[in-house]
């Protein structure tokens, strides 16, 4: 279920996990090793 505030989260987590809820992209450019694809540079 989405209200637009919240989330229902069914199953794929378990308890005490954390969540990313805002700025998910930088986690993924962190977990790549801070590279954007068609970039020749770190950031």
């Amino acid at each position: 279920m989405n209200d637009g505030c919240r989330v229902e989260v069914l199953s794929g987590l378990k308890g005490g996990e954390k969540v990313v809820t805002v700025g998910a992209m930088h986690v993924k450019l962190a977990a790549a090793g801070n590279t954007i694809p068609g970039h020749t540079h770190n950031h």
